[in-house]
């Protein structure tokens, strides 16, 4: 049975992301980054597709660029804003 990625998550206190994959019979898992990477290495001795991981991984670091580059941002901003 191959998931489907569905969702992204971030907390937002910690900015922890994960995402949730759901699979054909309706049910649905939470993973974090490495829990992808790990199910990713083993897809083939389940006979999953790897796409929905490759997805939700590249997804995830998507997320996680944004977020350094806006709080990169924000301290340019305030350091403008102290300079003047």
């Amino acid at each position: 049975m191959n998931p489907e990625f569905t969702k992204i998550h971030v907390e937002p206190k910690t900015r922890d992301i994960s995402v949730t994959l759901r699979w054909h019979d309706g049910s649905e898992k939470v993973f974090s980054k490495d829990d992808l990477r790990f199910r990713l290495g083993n897809c083939a001795q389940v006979n999953e597709s790897e796409d929905a991981y490759q997805l939700a991984i590249l997804n995830i670091e998507k997320i996680e660029a944004f977020l350094g580059m806006r709080a990169q941002f924000a301290k340019t901003i305030i350091s403008l804003r102290n300079s003047i």
